[in-house]
Formats: structure tokens, sequence, C-alpha cells
């Protein structure tokens, strides 16, 4: 049996014989990133640490002196180093790969958001972290501090994300808050590989700063995405947000 309806501000000329369903009745349905190594929404309880497309689980760091906290819609990770969620995904296990996420730092302080970054005297690994109102890339063990030029609005959460392809030698930086699209990118990179897990918080920058970080949701991609990659990823994960109550 086929069934027709009618959806609002439609005319059809058998209106008068079809059931008419308003525009609010219809369900949104979330939809994750199929094309990524996985892809985690984060809020309520640990089960948010299992990836929505290939379930792979983040697992709190081994040692981690400050266990995560869960809200409503996301996890609140410490400032700390040796407090994140890690991968199952070492960096030096692939080619190239993207690592993507939505985070309200609650501190000005400095906050490691995601990767592997370690302290200034090691001589490999990367990492994105806030200071005050600016977001930042590390790429050892030639990119130190890379601005990305936006001027953070500490009242909502920001979306950020750090490409790296050491077949081509290329890194994209990108964020998104409030409307507004910032990249960078840079040439001629030569990434030494930290053989860690690919990490979402502080893996291994050694802080004693105590605050938290929340993270809403995270991406990872085994490949290195463009910036017009990333820009659609960012518009996407404003629309799953929106419907979880979250705007930025």
């Amino acid at each position: 049996m086929n069934i027709c309806i009618q959806i609002e501000d439609y005319i059809s000329p058998f209106a008068s014989q079809l059931p008419k369903v308003e525009t609010e009745d219809l369900i949104y349905v979330e939809k994750y990133e199929s094309d990524s190594y996985d892809h985690w929404m984060f809020g309520s309880d640990s089960n948010s640490l299992i990836g929505k497309v290939n379930s792979h689980t983040l697992t709190v760091q081994n040692g981690a002196t400050v266990q995560p906290s869960y809200g409503d819609n996301y996890v609140d990770l410490s400032v700390k180093g040796g407090n994140a969620l890690i991968s199952q995904l070492l960096d030096s296990s692939v080619t190239g790969f993207t690592l993507s996420g939505l985070v309200k730092p609650r501190t000005s302080e400095l906050s490691t958001l995601m990767g592997v970054l370690g302290a200034s005297s090691t001589s490999d690994g990367f990492g994105l972290f806030t200071v005050g109102e600016k977001l930042y890339a590390t790429i050892r063990p030639q990119v130190s501090s890379w601005d990305v030029g936006i001027v953070l609005d500490p009242a909502m959460p920001v979306f950020t994300s750090i490409s790296i392809n050491k077949t081509a030698g290329t890194a994209v930086f990108c964020a998104y808050q409030d409307g507004m699209f910032y990249s960078k990118e840079t040439g001629n990179l030569s990434y030494v590989n930290s053989n860690l897990p690919l990490s979402i918080g502080n893996n291994r920058y050694a802080s004693s700063v105590n605050s938290t970080t929340q993270h809403f949701e995270s991406i990872i991609h085994t490949k290195a995405l463009t910036v017009s990659q990333i820009q659609a990823l960012a518009q996407r994960m404003k629309v799953r947000q929106e419907h979880r109550g979250v705007i930025f």
C-alpha cells in the first residue's frame, strides 16, 4: 500500500485527500561522520566513550589523577597532564590524520585540548591548546604556538580541528565560533611521531592548573582533511549540537 502525505505549505491538487504533517513534527535523525576512524558524542555517562561509527572505545588514561565527569551533553576533563581520553590509534600508524572537536575551556590558563603534546623539551608529537582568548597548535619539531587567528568568546564552545599530512608535509589548522570560520595552512612540514595514541584532553603536557575543559564531541579521521572538508564538518557539527541544545 502506498501512503502519501502533504508537507506544510506545499500545495497539491490532491490536498483535500492528504493528511497534513506539521514541520515541527518531523523527527531529526542524528548523523555521524561515517568516513571517520570514529566519532564520539559525549554526555551522561561513560557509555558515550564508545564511538558511534566503529565502536572504538576511548579509555581513561592509565594513572589519571582526576576522573572524567559527565554533564547531559559533555564530558569534563582535567587540564592537568595525564588525564586524557585515549584512543587505540597511534600517531605512527597512519600517514595522515585529522582530530576535530567541540570544546569549552573553563580557565584562561593554558589548556591542552587534544593531541600528544609533551613539554617543550620533547621533539615529537603535536597538540592544540588555548591560552586566554587564543587558540594555538604546536607540531614538533617545526611549528610552535601557531595562532589560528580567532579571538575566543569564553561564553560559548569552539570548534577546532588539526589535519596533518605526513607524506605531503602539510598541516591545516581550523576553528569555528559564532558564525566565523578561521583556517591556516603550512607546508615543508616534517612531523616526528610520538608513537603514542591520539588523545582527547591532556595526554602528557606537564600542567598543575586546577581546572577542566568541557568536551562535547570529538572525531578522528585516519586521513588529512582539507580546509573545505573541515569547514563542511564544522557545519554538520553545528547542526548536531543545536539539536542537543549547544550553540557555538
